[in-house]
């Protein structure tokens, strides 16, 4: 399988669940939009073998196959890839984006004030599509022109499929990469590149879900010694003052 037909960072991946939940929330979309929609979730692609999504229990990273394979999910998924974006020639500072953006969301509470101007809430929170449609607006790919993130729901990623200038189906081509590594998770698989494919898609999704958690705690702990540090610089110089001040009396 070339590196043209893999799965690329900010693919966003279209799905439903199996739950009377994604039904309903089908239908509000359909009601909402005054079109049938088909979708209740939406997932980023941060890479082969890695997706980011957000559901109820928060954000996360999940495997890519899980949404072909498990029962959870229907089986009419959908994958689109922004022509805006050029991920084949992949920019240091597109990387770079990318990256804090999912170091920020990462581990974050899930948003479940649909709608509701995000300014109002005052904390980081996204629900799915609004979610995939912040990173993409990040990377310089604005879903739906002057609607706000919020507002931005599985329904209209679902019309994205008609922007064939701006969008490309590439549902291809995660049908077969997920075929090749089921195939590659049998012990005994005689195809030694679906097999190494697998084996490598494992590796590097253990990879982020123990480096992600390590890095936030990092994070925390160089913020939380660069506040003592500061407040540290803050006392000595008072104590300086104070000193000086002394020192200015003493000798009158």
């Amino acid at each position: 399988m070339s590196a043209d037909n893999l799965p690329q960072s900010l693919d966003v991946i279209l799905v439903r669940g199996s739950s009377i939940q994604s039904t309903e929330l089908c239908a509000l979309q359909s009601v909402a939009m005054l079109q049938p929609v088909s979708f209740s979730h939406v997932v980023l692609s941060i890479g082969e073998g890695i997706c980011l999504h957000a559901t109820t229990t928060g954000i996360d990273l999940i495997r890519p196959s899980e949404f072909w394979t498990s029962d959870n999910y229907r089986r009419s998924n959908v994958v689109l890839r922004s022509k805006r974006i050029k991920t084949q020639a992949v920019t240091a500072d597109l990387i770079k984006t990318t990256h804090e953006f999912i170091r920020e969301a990462f581990g974050a509470r899930y948003n479940p004030f649909f709608g509701i101007p995000k300014r109002w809430i005052r904390v980081k929170r996204w629900f799915c599509s609004e979610l995939a449609a912040d990173v993409l607006k990040r990377a310089g790919h604005e879903v739906v022109s002057n609607r706000a993130l919020e507002q931005t729901w599985p329904g209209h990623f679902q019309r994205c499929r008609l922007q064939s200038d701006e969008w490309e189906d590439v549902t291809r081509i995660y049908d077969a990469y997920v075929e090749e590594i089921t195939r590659g998770s049998t012990p005994d698989c005689a195809d030694v590149f679906a097999r190494t494919r697998y084996l490598t898609g494992e590796a590097t999704f253990v990879l982020y879900k123990w480096a992600f958690p390590i890095m936030f705690d990092t994070d925390k702990i160089l913020k939380d010694a660069n506040a003592l540090d500061a407040k540290l610089r803050a006392t000595v110089a008072e104590i300086i003052t104070a000193t000086d001040a002394i020192r200015e009396r003493t000798k009158k």
